[in-house]
């Protein structure tokens, strides 16, 4: 599908994995970057906006996407979809609180620092049971990353 459009694929780095087994197609081209009527094409320093595909190499087909926003107007507009499409989030954190522990990349409980600033929001399309998970962090306020599933 990608190709037929002339989406064209990029290199993927070490952060872009998925799970299951899945293969990772990634692009930031801006024929790929329209969801809901919004343009997600956008750029804040060396961070582009981009979308992975997540697929079954067995038979080519599209198991999830992930859309990565690192800009404050794509960020605000996938919000307002979100909202727009499935009203108020079913779940939403704020920031690190008292008793929140994190974990490691070896399932370890860990404090989080106290520079940590994120959100988490949960949109859940009830017709279809598709979830939405959008998580923002930006520890040095100067970049917001997004995901939307």
């Amino acid at each position: 599908m990608m190709t037929s459009q002339g989406v064209k694929r990029e290199k993927k780095d070490s952060l872009d994995k998925t799970l299951l087994g899945l293969e990772v197609f990634k692009t930031s081209d801006p024929k790929a970057m329209h969801f809901g009527g919004e343009d997600f094409y956008g750029q804040t320093g060396k961070h582009r906006n981009y979308v992975l595909f997540h697929y079954y190499e067995s038979n080519d087909r599209l198991a999830f996407y992930e859309l990565n926003v690192y800009t404050k107007p794509q960020t605000n507009a996938l919000i307002s979809q979100l909202e727009k499409h499935y009203a108020k989030p079913i779940f939403q954190k704020v920031g690190a609180q008292d008793g929140d522990h994190d974990l490691d990349e070896k399932g370890n409980m860990v404090k989080p620092k106290p520079d940590d600033n994120y959100a988490y929001r949960v949109w859940l399309n009830k017709q279809t049971g598709i979830t939405y998970f959008w998580y923002a962090m930006d520890p040095m306020y100067r970049s917001e990353r997004n995901w939307s599933l």
